[in-house]
């Protein structure tokens, strides 16, 4: 029984029947959140009792075998008081932290005894607890009469240890007792002492996490688990300045807890040291040195990033220290699958796409080297160095070539053209002047936009905004909604009806790809190796990335064309572990200088929950479109307009 059914009953126990609106508001909850109480308290009586409803008057409380439910209530209390865990979370976590603190087998019906729940709540508890070991490369070994036991390596065992008290909401239960809360306050202050005489630096998050990981080393210690010596470790790991932080808190630990560290273990303390480091802050200590291989890392990354995106980065070289300083401690947890937080995620993910997709793609270079998946967390990371790089190339927009047409004269037209340039600078670089009877005769080949006082006759290709010659503000906003309207409908024309499919049933991401690839190969007439060159991207890295979307690429530009075929599910498909039902397959032209307001426009659009949710439910061609051109607008580095759909 947990806690909410517990207090249901007690509440019925104490009023003889209850009305659903009082119910709701006494439980601060919604009359149908009480039902699913309700349902659920039932289930957790197994018979001893339940809830009836009597027509017009409420719920109320009938027992059917006073014996049995005394004891469930006896349990529950018992439970309560000796703190045992109450929810399926709370197992998940008291499952976790045993198995992972025991050398030898256990079985479930001891488990079943220990927590006063079924053998079936425990095994259904341990699917959980067998994700959770995954995710750190820990297996869950099961024999038969012997039990089951956790099987990997101490630093594997350490990090999920750890993690139990850095994922939790007040951030100090999985490691027990306040006798533990103690610990970890007194090696707080250890490390905090350390840490300012040395200047390091390291963040207040990161601090609490390296706490955390001091006091599981000294709790497996005393259980005469050590680390052993990590291979291969020089001083591309953790420097000497690092390490001799790492004795200093060890010496101070040592006098505190009467523990000896032997020099595994404070290898082991420097890795998250190193791990830590310049984390938030982008700093580095007067000894770290940025090698030669992490500045060519630095160096294909933002070759990955002009090849899929037309960003030349090249010559910043301020995003270049900031993702070299990045990549030394990442460097340090890709090596020993040291995980990291980020709380900003959700927000990266929403507020600057295009920079999450540059770190997506980049990312996979890091993939390659260190034959490790980076997780959303860090590629958030790696993305504010994106942004903040964008935001630097932001007062540099490429400027349009604009003629103005004009059949009053010479000097009306330039008068325009003042009234043009003062208003739109910093939109047009150029502006020409003619009438419009010279007009069929005028080179045309670099202008970009036509403004004119007159209607024009002749057929051309370049859009035009026929405006007078006194600016109001309409004719301003018209003039603005010109200057964008082609680009948003050049995002559009690398979408085709043809390589649109719906409402498709797809079983996993291969078949998704080949179909997709297929339709793409056909329709531009590409070489039978795209499909190839699509999964050779896909095992660098993950293409998914949230919000039910998968933006797959191969992994070089081809083709004349930009194109992308657009696959929409009946159901979600696992994609490298996150559930997709929009794929957009995009094939990149080799030589096509729009391809950065493409994907500018992309991922304003794949990043929005409620666009991709109007698809998902919609899944027509034209709502596509519709979405395409809303999201291409509002993606421009300076929004003008602001249409609703």
């Amino acid at each position: 029984m947990e806690e909410c059914a517990y207090k249901l009953v007690q509440y019925l126990q104490e009023h003889a029947c209850v009305p659903a609106n009082q119910l709701a508001q006494q439980f601060g909850v919604s009359e149908r959140t009480i039902r699913s109480y309700i349902s659920h308290t039932n289930s957790a009586l197994n018979g001893a009792a339940k809830i009836i409803t009597k027509r017009g008057q409420g719920y109320s409380l009938a027992i059917s075998d006073q014996a049995a439910f005394s004891n469930l209530l006896s349990a529950y209390e018992s439970q309560a008081k000796t703190g045992m865990p109450q929810t399926s979370k709370e197992r998940v976590s008291y499952l976790l932290n045993d198995l992972l603190n025991r050398s030898d087998w256990i079985t479930l019906d001891e488990f079943s005894s220990v927590l006063y729940v079924s053998r079936r709540t425990v095994s259904d508890d341990l699917k959980s607890v067998e994700k959770i070991l995954k995710r750190y490369h820990l297996e869950l070994v099961r024999r038969p009469y012997y039990g089951l036991r956790v099987e990997g390596c101490e630093m594997d065992r350490r990090l999920c240890l750890a993690s139990l008290v850095i994922g939790s909401e007040n951030g100090r239960p999985g490691i027990g007792s306040s006798e533990d809360d103690q610990m970890l306050f007194r090696v707080y202050a250890c490390v905090d002492d350390v840490i300012k005489q040395d200047n390091l630096p390291i963040s207040t998050v990161a601090l609490k996490c390296v706490v955390i990981h001091i006091v599981v080393a000294i709790k497996r210690i005393h259980q005469g688990c050590f680390i052993p010596m990590p291979a291969n470790i020089d001083n591309q790991v953790f420097s000497a300045h690092m390490l001799k932080v790492a004795k200093k808190i060890t010496e101070k630990i040592t006098t505190k807890f009467h523990v000896d560290f032997p020099d595994s273990e404070v290898a082991y303390i420097a890795i998250h040291l190193a791990a830590k480091e310049t984390l938030d802050n982008g700093t580095l200590t007067k000894d770290t040195v940025i090698s030669e291989g992490a500045w060519e890392l630095v160096n294909e990354m933002l070759e990955v990033v002009w090849k899929d995106f037309r960003f030349n980065f090249q010559r910043d070289i301020e995003l270049r220290m900031n993702l070299a300083c990045h990549i030394v401690p990442l460097m340090v947890r890709l090596r020993y699958r040291i995980p990291v937080s980020n709380p900003l995620l959700k927000d990266i993910k929403s507020h600057m796409p295009l920079a999450y997709l540059m770190a997506v793609d980049s990312s996979s270079i890091l993939v390659k080297k260190y034959n490790s998946t980076l997780s959303e967390d860090e590629i958030g990371y790696v993305a504010l160095s994106f942004a903040l790089a964008i935001e630097r190339q932001h007062t540099k927009l490429p400027k349009k070539h604009a003629l103005i047409v004009c059949a009053s004269g010479m000097g009306t037209a330039r008068m325009l053209a003042v009234k043009v340039q003062k208003e739109f600078g910093q939109y047009i670089d150029l502006i020409t002047t003619c009438d419009v009877a010279s007009l069929s005769h005028a080179n045309l080949t670099n202008v970009d936009y036509i403004f004119t006082t007159v209607p024009i006759t002749i057929p051309l290709s370049i859009p035009i905004c026929q405006v007078s010659l006194l600016f109001n503000e309409k004719n301003t906003n018209d003039v603005r909604h010109a200057l964008y309207k082609h680009e948003r409908q050049k995002t559009c024309g690398h979408f085709s009806q043809d390589l649109f499919f719906s409402h498709m049933k797809i079983k996993d991401e291969q078949e998704a790809l080949e179909f997709l690839s297929e339709a793409i190969e056909r329709h531009e007439k590409l070489s039978h190796d795209f499909y190839d060159l699509v999964m050779q991207r896909e095992a660098l890295a993950r293409t998914s990335f949230g919000n039910m979307v998968a933006f797959p690429h191969p992994i070089r530009p081809m083709g004349k064309h930009t194109v992308v075929a657009v696959g929409l599910l009946e159901k979600p498909i696992d994609w490298n572990g996150l559930p997709v039902r929009a794929i957009f397959l995009s094939a990149l032209a080799e030589k096509d200088d729009g391809i950065r307001d493409f994907d500018r426009s992309m991922a304003a659009f794949l990043m929005n929950e409620m666009a991709i949710k109007i698809l998902l439910n919609n899944q027509s061609f034209d709502c596509l479109l519709s979405l395409l051109t809303h999201y291409s607008e509002m993606s421009s580095e300076e929004p003008l307009l602001e249409e609703s759909l």
